[in-house]
């Protein structure tokens, strides 16, 4: 299995999966995603993002989901 790279996240030396160029950390989505909010709702409480972001986030998420839910 090949791996793609997500252009939208990076990963700084604490570990953990970032934004690119905003600091905004993936499981802070992922949590609020799961919780019920959409996409849209994640762009309106977070204008700093964009969708295309967010949704690069949430796939970065599900890609590497078991790592995020231990």
């Amino acid at each position: 299995m090949s791996t793609v790279a997500n252009p939208y996240i990076e990963i700084p030396a604490d570990g953990h999966p970032r934004i690119c160029g905003t600091g905004f950390k993936v499981r802070i989505l992922a949590e609020e995603y799961l919780h019920g909010m959409t996409p849209a709702d994640l762009r309106e409480s977070h204008p700093q993002l964009s969708l295309s972001q967010i949704h690069g986030a949430l796939a970065y998420y599900y890609d590497h989901k078991n790592e995020f839910d231990r």
